[in-house]
């Protein structure tokens, strides 16, 4: 279940370098009247607020992803803006005595923002191929979730950004794909910002459909990314996150992974990382590569 919600920490802001250039600079104007002086100063009232009205709002409100990678940050999308997430994610296992099991979908989230600190997911799989020791290709499972901000935190370590996101597993998916059972989801999240260095931290259980007998497991579940912003539009990440079993004769999981993001502009977001599991049953290595576009009203 960790592996399906995302991302570090990641805030652009925009360059005030040209804005500087240009208070440096000095002009000398003729005398002016009293009334052209009124109506200069109102022109150009209203020619900074134009300026630097976008400017403020694209401070606040940059897209932040919550792919690819393992954790999820606990920020929100803006109220009435509509983001997807997708990409493709290849995973391969090796099982001693079996044929390597290799799996490829093609991974999507929607997140939209219904009202301030609060948003609506749609996490699913429109495609996934299994191949190896079992062949299959059908749809992915669908998770209906949603993110709700408890606390909005600020600048420091000790002014976290706190949040819930519970969840439900659809069982869209046909065996071996799927289980074919519900699961349930609760996690807490919570971001830290330090100038360019983020902090997400997730922390939750599930409730995992069984088969033979049938029945439902509870899985522990944590997750911890640090992220960097490199450069306004360059950020990485590393990770680490844990699994407890999701099968009564399963292990538990240790993994961890690595990734970029890259900004391209202030709505779309390219990405990629690499994942590995460190100890227990889980992929060898498993690639992601993706994108992230916010679509407003």
């Amino acid at each position: 279940m960790v592996d399906n919600v995302r991302r570090p920490v990641k805030r652009w802001s925009v360059s005030s370098e040209g804005l500087a250039q240009a208070r440096q600079r000095r002009y000398s104007w003729p005398p002016m009247s009293t009334s052209s002086l009124r109506l200069a100063s109102s022109l150009l009232l209203a020619a900074a607020l134009l300026l630097t009205a976008p400017r403020a709002s694209a401070q606040q409100d940059d897209v932040n992803p919550d792919r690819p990678g393992a954790g999820t940050s606990a920020f929100t999308v803006p109220r009435g803006a509509l983001q997807i997430e997708s990409g493709i994610d290849h995973a391969s296992e090796r099982r001693a005595g079996e044929p390597t099991q290799r799996r490829t979908s093609l991974a999507t989230t929607v997140r939209y923002g219904l009202r301030d600190g609060v948003e609506l997911r749609l996490d699913g799989e429109p495609f996934v191929a299994l191949r190896g020791g079992e062949h299959a290709t059908n749809v992915g499972d669908i998770l209906l979730g949603a993110k709700l901000r408890l606390l909005e935190g600020g600048e420091g370590p000790l002014r976290p950004t706190l949040s819930l996101l519970p969840a439900v597993k659809v069982p869209t998916a046909p065996a071996p794909i799927g289980t074919e059972r519900a699961d349930f989801l609760l996690l807490g999240l919570a971001s830290f910002s330090v100038g360019r260095v983020g902090l997400d931290l997730n922390a939750g259980a599930a409730a995992i459909g069984q088969r033979d007998p049938s029945g439902y497991l509870i899985q522990a579940l944590v997750a911890a990314t640090l992220g960097v912003d490199v450069t306004d539009t360059l950020n990485v990440f590393g990770e680490i996150f844990y699994a407890s079993r999701a099968e009564r004769d399963g292990d538990d999981l240790v993994g961890a992974s690595a990734g970029i993001s890259y900004k391209l502009t202030h709505n779309l977001v390219l990405d990629a990382a690499v994942i590995t599991t460190l100890a227990g049953r889980g992929p060898d290595y498993r690639v992601q590569a993706g994108m992230t576009i916010r679509l407003w009203p």
